[in-house]
């Protein structure tokens, strides 16, 4: 099968930068000027599907949040941020009932060809959190295409390990510009905190969003 250049990007990016879109998040970002652009794009997501290239899904999921700059990006003005103050908005934010959604991952054989590695298959309670990852993923290829080009996900990371012990982060952007990128659900006061601690001590500039 002979793929376009945005299907050829949206199977690397789902390779190596993230596990999960849904099927809006890839109608805005790639097919976003096409006519019909939701029947469009699921049309031709199900030829990819059908040539082993995705798995094509429902699920349900919060709604999306609209994700314009992350809660803390550290180092920042210096001072540590107010964990409880932290936790308090990341677990306010949660307030709409789930969706169903389609959702849109790479089939395990094809991650390789495209530069990453294959993940198990996302847990129901994995999906929120990785949508809204991607969502992060895609605010910066849009705002920030060069360090989008510099994203790896977790499951790279743990294939390349940059990072020993501890925790393993959501994401990170490597080169001069090297960063943690981490989504946070509800968390709690103790998990930000842990967060910050294992990212100060490792010299990890970060963003929790």
């Amino acid at each position: 099968m002979a793929l376009t250049e945005r299907e050829r990007e949206l199977l690397e990016a789902l390779a190596r930068c993230v596990r999960v879109f849904s099927v809006e998040q890839i109608r805005r970002t790639w097919w976003s000027t096409v006519q019909h652009g939701e029947r469009a794009v699921l049309a031709r997501l199900r030829v990819l599907e059908s040539n082993a290239y995705i798995n094509l899904d429902r699920a349900l999921t919060h709604p999306e949040l609209p994700l314009r700059a992350p809660l803390i990006a550290w180092p920042g003005d210096g001072q540590t941020p107010d964990f409880g103050k932290v936790a308090y908005a990341l677990k306010a934010r949660w307030k709409d009932v789930p969706r169903a959604e389609r959702i849109v991952t790479i089939a395990p054989g094809i991650a390789a060809q495209f530069g990453g590695y294959p993940s198990p298959p996302l847990r129901l309670d994995e999906i929120t959190h990785d949508l809204h990852l991607a969502a992060v993923y895609l605010f910066y290829r849009e705002h920030f295409p060069a360090l989008a080009r510099d994203w790896i996900s977790e499951r790279v990371i743990r294939r390349t390990r940059p990072v020993r012990g501890g925790p393993i982060p959501d994401a990170m952007i490597r080169g001069a510009s090297q960063r943690v990128i981490e989504f946070g659900g509800a968390y709690s006061k103790q998990r930000v905190r842990i967060f910050h601690a294992f990212c100060l001590a490792r010299g990890f500039p970060y963003e929790l969003w």
